[in-house]
């Protein structure tokens, strides 16, 4: 697969992949409940501690959303 998308010179390996594909949903705003469950994980806790960059903007955006909700 790495050769077909032209990366088979890069240093990649499988669980990368599924780093950025955790990353992406989080980013994306896909709960983390949800996604833990997409990797496996039993807890949604060692998601959270795992991938907590992948949700820099996630205090801005809730409090924007507690906004709206009391009309501000």
């Amino acid at each position: 697969l790495l050769e077909k998308a032209g990366l088979a010179d890069r240093d990649i390996h499988f669980h990368d992949t599924r780093h950025a594909a955790a990353s992406m949903l989080l980013a994306a705003g896909v709960d983390i409940s949800t996604v833990a469950g997409l990797l496996g994980h039993a807890d949604a806790k060692i998601t959270l501690a795992t991938y907590a960059h992948a949700l820099p903007n996630a205090k801005r955006e809730s409090a924007a959303k507690m906004d709206a909700l009391f009309g501000n």
